[in-house]
């Protein structure tokens, strides 16, 4: 039997990467198909609306981890991630498939596919001066930019604030460029976030408090965003449908928090903040490392206290709170994952 060529495509869209490689040797064409952009963009959009949502982790020299939930079943399913390399390295951000990893002991930062287990060493400018070897990050941030149609890093390093380099995927080269913008006591960079076009970091400074650092890639400004006033605390920013939003806790008791979640309606304006939901109930104080929602609105926190983490999960339709353990223990950095077929490089 011979199906059409748009039903076949859609099939093997919605099957998984490793599954799709497989599939390479069956049919000479099928080796074009998985490369084509479109199809790519496809097999991304299947994964994202599908019934699961899926996180990686950073969990120091014991590797990387994968964790997925069942949005039906409730269940998480944990994986570690194998390849050579990743034993100490540090994820510094994940977008659309493909993982930013920084490895300070060699000083290597790589763009990582864990699904086609391909990646490239982006040459990373590290500084010179550091005789120490030992490079710190002030300021990074990784994700596909869609205005761009490309992968961007923006980066800078500590004690060099005057100054950060810009990398693009698609042209595999950096780009130095000056600023008198980064003047910061603390910018915290796990909480990288693109909306619109822009990067956004929670920053801090003595005299304003914190603020949110935005870098526009379009116009190569930086810009800040003020809070909500009277948050208690802030947690985390993220991204809910195409909004800048806010993760912040407020105490009852030393017992009980609840979580805010604030949504920017118009970016950049600060009276567009609008408190969104309210998760009530959460026993302790557990610092939020990511979030995500899925295509049904349903909101994912991954928590950790005393090392130890736990997914919160958020139903705003039954104002429902679910709490799943079975995510690994000791986790450094979290980022959302998708699995996906982008290529580290152009060729």
């Amino acid at each position: 039997m011979h199906l059409p060529e748009d039903i076949g495509r859609d099939i093997l869209s919605r099957l998984p990467v490793k599954s799709l490689i497989r599939f390479r040797c069956v049919q000479r064409s099928w080796v074009s198909l998985f490369q084509n952009p479109n199809f790519i963009n496809q097999h991304i959009d299947r994964s994202i609306s599908s019934n699961t949502t899926t996180f990686i982790f950073n969990r120091g020299c014991k590797g990387l981890s994968v964790s997925a939930i069942s949005n039906y079943k409730l269940s998480v399913t944990s994986f570690n991630v194998q390849h050579p390399f990743l034993t100490c390295a540090n994820i510094m951000g994940s977008s659309n498939g493909l993982v930013c990893v920084f490895l300070y002991s060699s000083r290597y930062l790589y763009l990582l596919n864990p699904a086609t287990r391909e990646y490239i060493d982006t040459a990373c400018p590290f500084p010179d001066d550091n005789s120490s070897g030992v490079v710190g990050f002030s300021l990074f941030g990784f994700s596909f930019i869609e205005e761009l149609n490309d992968y961007v890093i923006v980066a800078s390093f500590f004690r060099s604030n005057d100054k950060f380099i810009v990398y693009k995927r698609n042209s595999n080269s950096w780009v130095t460029k000056k600023t008198s913008k980064l003047q910061y006591d603390g910018i915290d960079i796990a909480s990288d976030t693109v909306v619109k076009g822009s990067f956004n970091w929670i920053a801090s400074k003595k005299d304003i408090g914190k603020v949110i650092l935005s870098y526009n890639v379009g116009n190569e400004d930086f810009e800040e965003i003020e809070f909500p006033d009277s948050l208690w605390q802030i947690m985390h920013i993220t991204k809910l449908k195409d909004s800048l939003a806010i993760v912040s806790a407020y105490r009852w008791n030393n017992v009980h928090y609840d979580y805010e979640i604030w949504v920017m309606n118009e970016y950049g304006v600060k009276e567009s903040w609008t408190k969104k939901f309210i998760i009530d109930g959460i026993f302790g104080y557990k610092p939020v490392l990511t979030c995500q929602e899925n295509i049904e609105g349903e909101i994912t926190l991954l928590t950790q206290r005393h090392n130890l983490p736990e997914f919160v999960k958020y139903i705003p339709k039954k104002q429902e709170v679910i709490t799943l353990s079975g995510a690994p223990n000791y986790i450094w950095r979290a980022d959302v994952y998708v699995e996906s077929l982008v290529p580290v490089r152009i060729s």
